[in-house]
């Protein structure tokens, strides 16, 4: 991990990793189902998984934007520099997933990044993965520019002490606003607690947009929370790790259990938090887990986590063809 803290945090790499598996069982369970037909496990699966697509993806929002707001590079780098770094790392992979898989003028458009989730066109991919990519890639341009420019322009300082320094009152607010989006995410997409009909005349605020916005800033006020405590942590007692080694236990059972059987849609709100709880203690590593977790080999697995991500759909069309 780059940036200013020498800390590897490998057990958040390592969640990626996992994110990313758990998105390939949501999308290859109801292939798997139609291809064996009437299977009853497979059946199950298929229908009980129904919302894990999107709180998978807002997690990997999160922890995009914490790593964006913890490495700073906006503070080390200029735009051009960034953007090439950024395309060095992701544009082969996703060039490579359109290509093997080529078959409309859309996979062209999302070369450049440009795709139906960041409603720009209306078009699918032939690698539905690929919305992601682009709505993170342009999203990180923005949040770098903006950032960048508040450390030497005036006219941004509200933004810089509500984001860069992380005041108190940033923090407030901050939280607010993203909990609110994930709340209208969430309504949006089947509740009733509140409406946001409105937000859906505004044809650049989609679904994606909105999961990217919220979830990237959310994450980086984990961040910015973070490396602001950073020095003062406090050490924990053997006595009150294994208590909150038990703690983790249930946590990220009833985590999984979400992730296999979120069939409410009302679910994706309180999601946040749970998964917040966790990376907070992953990244101040509280208990045994956090701390197994975060070594070296787990880190590594998350490396892979692009590839499987963004190879998935390619993979599923050549199993397609081969097996008829």
């Amino acid at each position: 991990m780059e940036g200013n803290y020498n800390k590897h945090l490998y057990n958040v790499d390592f969640l990626r990793f996992v994110f990313a598996l758990f998105i390939v069982y949501y999308h290859i369970t109801p292939i798997m189902s139609k291809f064996f037909g009437k299977v009853l496990w497979l059946d199950y699966l298929s229908t009980r998984n129904s919302n894990v697509g999107q709180v998978i993806v807002i997690s990997f929002f999160v922890i995009s934007g914490f790593l964006f707001f913890l490495t700073e590079e906006y503070r080390r780098f200029s735009l051009s520099t960034y953007i090439k770094r950024k395309v060095i790392r992701i544009w082969p992979v996703l060039a490579f997933s359109l290509i093997v898989n080529f078959h409309s003028t859309a996979d062209i458009l999302n070369l450049f990044f440009i795709s139906s989730g960041t409603g720009l066109i209306s078009v699918g991919s032939s690698n539905p993965a690929s919305w992601f990519v682009c709505v993170l890639f342009w999203l990180e341009l923005l949040m770098f520019d903006f950032l960048a420019r508040s450390n030497f322009n005036s006219k941004y300082n509200i933004a810089d002490s509500l984001i860069t320094d992380y005041k108190v009152s940033g923090e407030i607010w901050g939280m607010l606003v993203t909990l609110t989006g994930f709340i209208l995410l969430g309504q949006r997409t089947g509740s009733t607690l509140y409406s946001a009909k409105a937000f859906e005349q505004l044809p650049f605020l989609t679904n994606g947009v909105l999961m990217g916005i919220t979830g990237f800033v959310y994450g980086g006020l984990i961040a910015r929370f973070w490396i602001r405590g950073y020095s003062i942590r406090k050490t924990i007692n053997k006595r009150n790790k294994i208590l909150i080694t038990i703690l983790e236990i249930v946590i990220l059972s009833y985590f999984v259990n979400i992730l296999i059987n979120c069939t409410q849609k009302y679910e994706k709100i309180y999601y946040i938090l749970i998964f917040s709880i966790i990376i907070m203690d992953f990244i101040y590593q509280w208990g045994y887990i956090a701390q197994l977790l975060n070594h070296k080999i787990f880190g590594h697995l998350g490396k892979w986590s692009y590839s499987i991500y963004m190879m998935q759909f390619p993979c599923f069309a050549y199993l397609k063809k081969v097996c008829g």
